[in-house]
């Protein structure tokens, strides 16, 4: 029914209020489609903002902005259970804060190969972003930081 749809855009999104069969039975037909999210404001765990993310299958562009992050549920995140989307256009943070570092840890897990990387008024600690630069050395061709502070 929306299968020409390729971007994806939701403004405070509360990922938490919804299961996984929600989640499938009100956003699965994009799930095959869309090669560009971005989550505005998202409300999640790190664990249910990933677990969401992964279900776009050709997801290429990934923006973050202003995330607001909740306690987890308890369930935890199987790396293995799911093939990642290819990750390999851009990857736009804006707004990023400290206690967004475990959701940028997690993210470097897995075979990423985005080719550009902003980095937009965030405060972050060195050493989540040094890892997710060093996950990406093979497929990195651009990184703009701008308005970056360390929080630690």
């Amino acid at each position: 029914m929306f299968n020409n749809v390729t971007s994806l855009s939701l403004n405070s999104f509360s990922i938490n209020h919804f299961n996984e069969d929600d989640t499938t039975g009100i956003f699965g037909h994009f799930f095959p489609t869309v090669r560009e999210l971005n989550l505005e404001n998202p409300c999640s765990g790190v664990n249910g903002l990933v677990r969401f993310i992964l279900h776009f299958r050709v997801l290429d562009d990934l923006s973050i902005s202003n995330p607001e992050w909740d306690d987890e549920d308890g369930t935890p995140l199987d790396l293995t259970s799911t093939e990642p989307p290819p990750f390999r256009g851009e990857l736009y943070f804006l707004g990023l804060h400290a206690d967004s570092a475990d959701f940028i840890d997690l993210l470097a897990r897995f075979p990423i190969a985005f080719q550009q990387v902003l980095v937009v008024n965030c405060q972050l600690p060195p050493a989540p972003i040094n890892r997710l630069l060093n996950q990406l050395s093979q497929s990195l061709r651009a990184f703009s930081m701008s308005a970056w502070f360390d929080s630690e």
